[in-house]
């Protein structure tokens, strides 16, 4: 994997940003952020409560995300991060400089699924009412974003990955590395 990518992963919870991310590592060995963990702990317990985040809450965590993408940039070829970017704006915040070679991968997934996913998780801070908040706040990907790729989120994750990667230029690799 000679080319630089970097790819986020996108969507509402429960879409399944994170389960396509830990596929997408295990089959390249790429660098990992889960965009969770740069939550701040004060929106952990907002969200944990039931509240929705608001853009003020988000814009902390991300820039917090962003500037671990881009250290990690600066020493794998191949990085992968999970973040909602449920906006526009957001997923311009996590694009700087503009045009930055990222890749917004944006899991498509109907509302029954997003909330069965999200109600059945046992280790997750974000409860299933929040569901339709973050579908409310979602400004889905529009075709003047060139860069985002849209998937639909209920295709098994290895299959979800082989797109992600023909995308990329590297169809071939999950044939090649079957783990």
């Amino acid at each position: 994997m000679a080319k630089m990518a970097t790819v986020i992963i996108m969507g509402p919870s429960g879409c399944g940003k994170t389960t396509v991310a830990n596929c997408l590592h295990l089959l390249t060995n790429c660098t990992y952020l889960e965009g969770d963990d740069y939550h701040s702990p004060e929106n952990v317990a907002k969200m944990a409560s039931g509240i929705p985040l608001t853009d003020n809450d988000r814009q902390l965590w991300l820039l917090a995300l962003h500037s671990a993408i881009s250290k990690a940039r600066q020493s794998s070829a191949f990085v992968v991060a999970t973040c909602s970017a449920l906006k526009r704006q957001y997923r311009a915040v996590l694009d700087q400089p503009p045009n930055s070679g990222v890749l917004f991968v944006f899991l498509n997934c109907p509302k029954d699924v997003l909330v069965e996913r999200v109600s059945s998780r046992k280790d997750h801070f974000l409860p299933s009412c929040l569901v339709q908040s973050q579908l409310d706040t979602l400004e889905p990907p529009s075709s003047e974003e060139e860069n985002v790729l849209l998937v639909d989120s209920t295709l098994q994750p290895k299959i979800i990955s082989a797109q992600i990667l023909s995308r990329l230029g590297y169809s071939g690799y999950c044939n090649n590395n079957n783990k």
